[in-house]
């Protein structure tokens, strides 16, 4: 099981009497960066890197890559089954990282482009699709009962 990042940060925080200022500059990241760590809210892989080089401990520590990794590539190899297009295109896309052509950031891009894409009130969230449209017809309904 991977420890917290947070959890981390805090002890080194309080050991060497850090302000967030002072843990962000030792850290090369904002202190804000530091700030969302601490909240446990998302931070980007280089992030997660050089703060663990700061901490002294391997990624590993605090991402447990072992844990799932084979639930989710079978979950990532049925959605390539489902669309030959969109295997092309991440095939494409992991050859031109791998060489060097694109930067891995694009990676992060797609991720939440997908994101809001699968919770979009058009496109996901179909659930919450239903509920508005439903909201909308009783809308309607008070509406012309009113006016009956």
């Amino acid at each position: 099981m991977a420890t917290k990042l947070s959890d981390l940060v805090q002890r080194k925080m309080e050991a060497e009497n850090l302000s967030l200022r002072a843990a962000g500059r030792e850290a090369d990241v904002a202190h804000t960066t530091i700030v969302r760590i601490l909240n446990e809210e998302s931070v980007d892989f280089e992030t997660i890197e050089k703060v663990c080089d700061w901490l002294g401990v391997p990624v590993t520590t605090v991402i447990d890559v072992r844990e799932d990794s084979q639930e989710v590539m079978d979950q990532i190899a049925s959605v390539l089954a489902l669309s030959p297009e969109l295997a092309g295109v991440f095939s494409e896309l992991a050859d031109k990282v791998i060489s060097g052509e694109v930067d891995p950031r694009v990676l992060s891009e797609v991720a939440a482009f997908t994101s809001y894409r699968l919770h979009s009130p058009l496109y996901g969230d179909k659930a919450g699709n239903e509920q508005r449209i439903n909201e909308n017809v009783l809308q309607e309904n008070r509406e012309d009962s009113r006016k009956n």
